[in-house]
């Protein structure tokens, strides 16, 4: 677009607020303020270019028109009827100059000068740049004219401009102290140009302002990407008035080497040395007396030069204050150092927007392309630069489309002019900070990309061959590059790598020939580690080591993969052997996915092949796949199920899903058991049999076990206790309230399952939780003796320990609450059609659930509800079921309540 133009931005004030405040209003508030200001600027001849989120901008060619589409912007407004309490606002900027035009969209400092200049505009008025008043001087019609309101900072601008206000009958005469503070000379020397402005930065922009008012030596420190340079550049606009010599922009990236630093910095002083040679004294002698701020960017490639020109204008300098922007602190007595990191999902999403509405104005947002964007802002670690290099591709792609391709993210994200040369490409931004490490740093971060989910300290020392205070000291200078994240947990400091940093990482490996080694150093590892895991079982460590567990799932299912896919096959098995006892504490379905099936066929017939396989297909029935424990445990070799561990899965399976009690105690009495802990697992599973014995022909029956089944039980508590083992104590305890369950002690049972379940939820141990709960549950259920108090209850927790279950996708347990304690509470309170459907569904999983509902007096109504029940039934699955249930509960509550 040739020739001078005239821009009129508009923006809403206070949008955040509104549509925190009044989400339910705003999008159509929003339409018709789009509406409204679209009218004036049609009318005056304007064309809308850009959306700017609540807000527009239009191109006039005759700037009288911008002026009067501004004024009547205003008035438009204000004779508006708007829904939202105290209405909708505007502020408005008009400012003219030459533009460059890109596929509709304008760009260049008129675009930006303009957008500044309504950010100073307060609601409800119009402000109009000096260039803009010398064009329409004397052509204004009637009822306009212009109010000089003195010189004003525009932020990120250097410049500082000369402001008018329109003045009209129906607009508010604005006062100049409302815009900004006049400023009679130049307060800053060069700064970056920046096209956008800053988002989601408040916080570290405030604490890096409050510390430079404070402390004359500050440090922005962060990986590359995350924005230190735009950072500074604000914090640079927000204190120019602080000082009286200015703020001054040093560009350390021309410095190639430490011998350089002086003169970088002397040329963003713009100054000329007293003599040929150029040192830290001649900048000490140019600052002098001064009182400035000096912002020292790029430091991290010449950290020693920088350390010692700083500590020098620090010792001889006092009115100079510094900020540095580097990837690793100066390391310099005084230094106050702001560590920014990647921004949060809210922001980063929010920074997509704008970036992506400047290249693509019509984008469309709804619901589903907010989600996908909060996915990619996740993917890229919440990295400012990726982020705006994402969004930039929404000129040529759909969101969707660049979701998709974030796979090869060093290939998508390519940025244009707007970006440094460094930072050009997300691969150039991670590769500067790469170049910079030395060959053991760069050691240790390459191997950090076998792991997954973070590592510790004892990890990263067994990958890479190293003493673990060496491999500290390698740590500890990657984390002050900011290079690798440092989380602290409650089993102590893990080591990671942002998404983008591991690919990067992971490459590193590949090109050097070192992937395959990296992975069976890390599958060593990980082996050692299961090996210590198995053996802590039983012992007072368990909790510790169960912990320890849970933190490093994602390493034993890489490591399980990887071992599979070269075929060792005895490190895997030897893998999930030392871990099977904790996966079963947990959510079985975690670790069921880790091996194809037809890799069992291949285990020779060893014990402790005959023990993996059974566990697994434990691990099946309890997630709620039938099918699939039936075809593991038909794998099981039928001459080893004396193994106890096989002889109880197949039991389990025969009981629960086929029915065959004969089958189920068979395999229970001749199994071989040495340890108090089997025979007291082979007594429960019996009790099992008992019971579902007793359901297919139930008779009116005492308590069903002799006094030996429980003096087992607590023989082992009284051992797990004695042993401080945490795992084996709430397995126990929530074994021992279904043994009291079965001989009607309901309190009993309550207080040993109330034990177990807290102490499995310390512990994050899921399955026991709900292993536990079951047996609550249980002594819950009895509803016909409690009151309406205790009804109301005890109703409440079913329901509460039915959602457990299905939170923790816990299928085994939800199909038997379903078949027996959720639906006898739903029948006892009345809600039978629901009781018969959800038992319905349980049974057809679970088949040998205790029937109460048969046993109640109005068993003719239940039998005529079954065959309806049955058909609606077949198409629910457990987890519908469960919501069915957890629903008809609640129904019942609210009525009662």
């Amino acid at each position: 677009m040739r020739g001078v133009v005239t821009l009129l931005f508009t923006d809403i004030v206070g949008s955040t607020r509104l549509w925190a405040e009044h989400e339910d209003l705003m999008s159509v508030q929003l339409a018709r303020h789009d509406a409204l200001v679209t009218e004036a600027i049609a009318r005056a001849d304007g064309r809308v270019f850009k959306h700017t989120g609540d807000g527009l901008a239009a191109v006039f060619v005759d700037p009288v028109q911008a002026v009067q589409a501004g004024a009547d912007i205003q008035r438009l407004m204000g004779a508006e009827q708007w829904l939202v309490p105290a209405g909708v606002h505007v502020r408005i900027g008009v400012h003219s100059g030459a533009v460059h035009e890109r596929e509709g969209d304008l760009f260049g400092p008129t675009v930006n000068r303009s957008a500044r200049l309504m950010g100073r505009c307060p609601a409800d008025g119009v402000l109009v740049s000096e260039v803009t008043a010398s064009l329409i001087a004397g052509l204004l019609p009637d009822g306009l004219s212009l109010d000089d309101l003195g010189r004003v900072q525009l932020r990120d601008l250097a410049q500082s401009e000369l402001v008018y206000a329109i003045r009209a009958h129906h607009l508010p005469a604005i006062d100049p102290r409302a815009v900004a503070s006049t400023i009679e000379t130049q307060r800053t020397g060069w700064l970056p140009q920046v096209e956008h402005e800053l988002i989601g930065r408040d916080h570290d922009l405030g604490a890096v302002v409050s510390h430079v008012r404070s402390n004359r030596l500050v440090s922005i420190v962060g990986a590359g990407g995350m924005g230190k340079t735009r950072l500074a550049v604000a914090v640079a606009v927000a204190v120019a008035d602080d000082f009286g010599d200015g703020v001054w922009w040093c560009d350390l990236t021309v410095a190639t080497h430490e011998n350089g630093v002086a003169v970088a910095v002397m040329a963003g002083l713009s100054a000329r040395p007293q003599q040929g040679k150029v040192d830290n004294g001649s900048v000490v002698n140019h600052l002098g007396q001064r009182s400035a701020l000096l912002i020292l960017d790029n430091c991290e490639h010449v950290l020693g030069a920088i350390g010692d020109l700083v500590e020098m204008i620090l010792r001889l300098c006092p009115g100079i204050s510094l900020v540095a922007t580097t990837q690793q602190a100066l390391g310099v007595r005084g230094e106050n150092v702001v560590t920014i990191s990647s921004l949060p999902p809210d922001e980063s999403g929010r920074l997509f927007l704008a970036r992506a509405r400047q290249v693509r104005p019509d984008l469309p947002w709804d619901e589903p392309t907010a989600l996908r964007v909060k996915q990619i802002c996740e993917q890229l670690d919440g990295i400012p630069l990726a982020v705006e290099l994402a969004a930039a591709r929404c000129r040529s792609m759909s969101v969707a489309e660049i979701g998709v391709r974030l796979d090869d993210r060093f290939k998508l994200l390519r940025g244009g002019r707007a970006h440094s040369e460094r930072h050009r490409t997300l691969h150039a931004a991670v590769d500067w900070s790469y170049s910079l490490l030395d060959e053991h740093e760069r050691a240790v971060f390459d191997r950090l990309a076998v792991f997954s989910g973070g590592a510790t300290l004892d990890a990263v020392a067994g990958v890479t061959g190293l003493d673990e205070y060496d491999a500290l000291e390698l740590l500890d200078r990657l984390a002050s590059r900011s290079i690798v994240v440092v989380d602290d947990t409650p089993l102590g400091t893990r080591y990671r790598l942002l998404a983008t940093m591991h690919e990067f990482a992971r490459q590193r490996l590949v090109d050097q020939d070192l992937l395959e080694s990296a992975h069976a150093a890390h599958l060593d590892w990980a082996v050692g580690l299961a090996d210590c895991i198995g053996r802590s079982l039983t012992t007072s460590d368990e909790a510790v080591w169960f912990r320890r567990y849970i933190a490093e799932i994602d390493n034993f299912r890489a490591a399980v993969r990887y071992a599979v896919s070269i075929n060792r096959h005895e490190q895997w098995q030897q893998l999930m052997s030392g871990i099977m006892l904790c996966a079963i504490a947990r959510p079985s379905h975690e670790v069921l996915d880790w091996i194809d099936e037809s890799l069992l066929d291949s285990l020779r017939p060893t014990h402790f092949g005959t023990t993996l396989t059974g566990q697994l297909g434990e691990f099946a029935l309890f997630a709620g796949d039938t099918q699939r424990a039936s075809r593991l445990l038909t794998k099981v070799d039928h001459s080893r199920r004396t193994n106890p561990a096989a002889a109880r899965a197949i039991a389990q399976h025969a009981l629960w899903v086929n029915g065959d009690v004969e089958l189920a105690e068979d395999l229970l009495r001749t199994v071989t058991v040495t340890t108090p802990a089997d025979e007291f697992l082979r007594s429960f599973y019996l009790m099992n049999v008992d019971n579902a014995r007793w359901s297919l022909a139930p008779t009116p029956r005492e308590a069903a076990f002799d006094r030996n089944v429980l003096d087992h039980g607590n023989s082992v508590v009284a051992r797990c206790r004695r042993n401080n083992g945490q795992i084996s104590l709430a397995a126990s305890l929530a074994v021992m309230s279904y043994l009291h369950v079965d001989r009607l002690e309901f309190s009993a049972a309550a207080a040993c399952a109330t034990e177990a379940a807290s102490i499995a939820q310390d512990l994050g141990a899921w399955f026991l939780v709900d292993l536990a709960q079951i047996g609550m549950a249980s002594s819950l259920s009895q509803l016909a003796a409690l009151g309406t108090a205790g009804r109301i209850e005890a109703v409440e927790k079913v329901r509460d320990i039915l959602v457990d279950a299905l939170a923790h996708r816990n299928y085994f347990f939800v199909g038997n609450l379903l078949a027996d304690d959720v639906a006898k509470t739903l029948w006892l309170v009345d809600d039978r059609p629901s009781a018969v459907l959800v038992r319905a569904v349980g049974t057809r999983s679970y088949a040998t659930g205790i029937d109460q509902l048969q046993f109640d007096d109005a068993n003719d109504a239940a039998f005529e509800m079954t065959a309806a029940a049955e058909l609606q039934a077949s198409e629910l699955t457990l987890h519908e079921a469960g919501f069915i249930a957890v629903h008809a509960l609640q129904r019942w509550l609210d009525r009662v309540q």
